[in-house]
């Protein structure tokens, strides 16, 4: 059971007088509204600032919806907290109580094509003072069904959501629910902490900001690929010219995958000779195949240390995402079996996800 927010006044102090007689401004009043405001505190939400990794998911969201505004906040019985933000400041969280209020009490996906000609929005300051015109949300709901904030985006121009758009919202706001009651569960002082694990040798982001771009594209919605690369010769490199040859190589990789990329893709490294790579909007096969065929190339040129050329054997692991919402395990998976089927080929090669490859 969904159990949504039931508040004495859903009113901002900044809109008292403006707010007072709007129609459906009060939600209806429920028993469980006390174990609603316990789920919130439980969260360690309120009073702190951002969540790491939400912003990339509600940035995903707001360009799936094209808009150009998006936040998601939450409320307690009194107060309303950003938890992430993305683009214009046509609406904030801190200030646009009410509307969240709205948003909340919504049993899903909610879509206004112009706030202004709905029947309850255009009366809250936030549309009518603001040049809001379209607004679209979805509720966060816990695990355990209570619904804490909303997932919200806005435009300063009327018109309708995708399909694509309306399960990206819906998608989005789920992720988001999951990501903040996952880091609730982290120790004390952990949860609310930005990632530190940025690697110091190559400058590259490390694995969990991997898993925050797989998890806002699945929340997007988007077609997308992920790419696992596996340095085998390294060791050898190691034991034969020592650590600094192999620590100026994996700085050579490092910048060569970024170069063979594009901009809007992520490339991480992901362990002691491992890289991974997030490629957003896959748009076609053609120009999926044709960043591979770059990393590959990168990956096979010899590398010049000291004098001395290095040739370094990688492995390459490739799955895509299109048209499905698989979980971050499942597509991680899905590439580890592809590098398997690379290395079971002989070493040196490319292997793409399919269902003949050995699930083992």
């Amino acid at each position: 059971m969904v159990t949504s927010l039931t508040v004495a006044s859903p009113t901002s102090s900044a809109d008292d007088s403006d707010m007072a007689e709007i129609p459906g401004n009060r939600a209806p009043e429920d028993r469980s509204e006390g174990a609603r405001l316990e789920a919130v505190r439980r969260l360690g939400l309120l009073d702190r600032g951002p969540v790491p990794g939400l912003d990339g998911i509600v940035e995903r969201v707001a360009q799936a919806c094209r808009a150009p505004c998006a936040f998601a906040s939450v409320v307690d019985a009194v107060r309303q907290w950003s938890i992430a933000s993305f683009g214009e400041p046509l609406l904030t969280a801190e200030s646009d109580r009410p509307l969240v209020v709205f948003a909340m009490n919504e049993p899903g996906v909610f879509v206004a094509d112009d706030a202004r000609a709905h029947p309850v929005l255009a009366a809250y300051p936030a549309i009518a003072r603001r040049g809001v015109r379209f607004f679209a949300s979805a509720p966060l709901v816990t695990a355990d069904g209570f619904v804490v904030g909303a997932l919200c985006v806005a435009d300063g121009a009327p018109r309708e959501l995708s399909v694509r758009g309306r399960q990206a919202l819906a998608s989005g706001a789920r992720a988001t629910a999951a990501l903040i009651e996952q880091r609730a569960a982290m120790p004390p002082g952990a949860a609310l902490t930005a990632p530190t694990d940025r690697d110091a040798l190559t400058g590259l982001p490390g694995r969990s900001r991997f898993v925050e771009c797989v998890t806002a594209e699945i929340a997007a919605d988007a077609a997308f690929g992920v790419v696992l690369i596996d340095v085998d010769a390294l060791k050898v490199i190691n034991d034969a010219y020592g650590y600094a040859t192999g620590d100026a190589i994996l700085v050579e990789l490092g910048r060569r995958l970024r170069a063979a990329v594009r901009s809007e893709d992520t490339v991480v490294r992901s362990g002691g000779d491992e890289f991974a790579i997030v490629l957003r909007n896959m748009a076609s096969s053609d120009d999926s195949a044709a960043i591979v065929d770059r990393i590959f190339a990168a990956l096979q040129a010899r590398i010049a240390v000291e004098r001395a050329e290095h040739r370094i054997v990688a492995n390459v692991g490739v799955t895509f995402v299109v048209d499905r919402a698989p979980t971050p395990d499942t597509i991680l998976g899905e590439a580890e079996r592809a590098l398997r089927g690379a290395r079971r080929r002989g070493g040196g090669r490319a292997g793409y996800f399919n269902d003949a490859l050995d699930p083992r």
